[in-house]
């Protein structure tokens, strides 16, 4: 019972040790990253800095129209005046809310048509005409027919959204399908697998490294599309301040606006671009 004590003992203490150890190795690999990340955002950061600063110099010297290109410490300003005043924060975040709501629900639409054109062939033989059909009708065409019937409201922007980013993603989870290996399904299938097993053991586990890649384009062209039907449709959120700003003659508030939809955009896309590669170096492989 001694010896057993002290090897418990022993034990014991020795797990701090490799505990130590592995979080020294993941918070040295994260600094790692971290200073990885710094190095590659210096020079596009830099480049910005000039470039903002030569559109300053020139607004500021009226060597361009400042009405129309006001200095960017103008913008900043109005910004500021915007976020402390409170106008910002109920647009952007019904920006937010729509476009989290459209990408889930367009991704989900992409995926079930997605695997299900890639796994049945009555479904391709008989949805696909349609689709392909449907597929080239830009969103905006149908501007007038959702406002229509839903008016400038929630369901509205997250109509046009989610049917525009529909075929944003759908491309690369027929990719992902596609890239299955067939053998395995047919040994599945040999093995006396369902349709809903193969699906989620097989069919989705394969093409995980496409469902991210998805999700990351889909989420880039949701922002694009939903700031766009807001600025043309006059439904409430970002692009629909950008369309009051500048209807108003208020460049400066337009242009602040811009930015903040600038801004949502680059740290999305920074985010999930971020995610995806570690998800798919987790996964095992790039898309090809």
């Amino acid at each position: 019972m001694a010896e057993l004590s002290l090897s418990s003992v022993l034990a014991a203490r020795r797990m701090p040790r490799g505990d130590t150890t592995s979080a020294r190795s993941a918070d040295e690999n994260q600094q790692s990253w971290l200073l990885r990340t710094i190095a590659g955002m210096a020079p596009p950061f830099i480049t910005l800095v000039l470039l903002l600063s030569v559109a300053e110099f020139l607004s500021r010297q009226a060597l361009i129209n400042p009405r129309k290109f006001p200095p960017v410490s103008a913008v900043l300003q109005a910004l500021w005046t915007e976020a402390s005043t409170g106008r910002l924060w109920p647009s952007l975040s019904q920006t937010l809310l729509t476009w989290a709501l459209a990408l889930a629900v367009s991704f989900a639409v992409a995926l079930l048509l997605g695997v299900g054109l890639g796994t049945q062939r009555v479904i391709r033989a008989s949805a696909l005409p349609v689709l392909e059909f449907i597929r080239p009708v830009p969103s905006t065409a149908l501007i007038p027919l959702v406002i229509l019937t839903l008016g400038t409201s929630l369901q509205a922007a997250l109509f046009l959204t989610a049917f525009g980013t529909v075929w944003q993603i759908l491309p690369s989870i027929l990719r992902g399908v596609a890239r299955v290996d067939p053998v395995v399904e047919d040994t599945a299938r040999a093995f006396g697998f369902t349709t809903s097993q193969r699906l989620r053991w097989i069919v989705l586990p394969g093409m995980t490294p496409y469902l991210w890649t998805a999700l990351r384009l889909g989420a880039a062209a949701a922002l694009v599309l939903l700031i766009s039907m807001e600025l043309l449709a006059g439904i409430n959120g970002v692009g629909h301040q950008i369309a009051m700003a500048y209807a108003g003659g208020n460049t400066t508030a337009m242009y602040a606006y811009i930015l903040v939809a600038a801004l949502v955009g680059g740290i999305v896309n920074l985010g999930l671009t971020r995610l995806v590669e570690q998800r798919i170096a987790r996964a095992g492989g790039m898309p090809a």
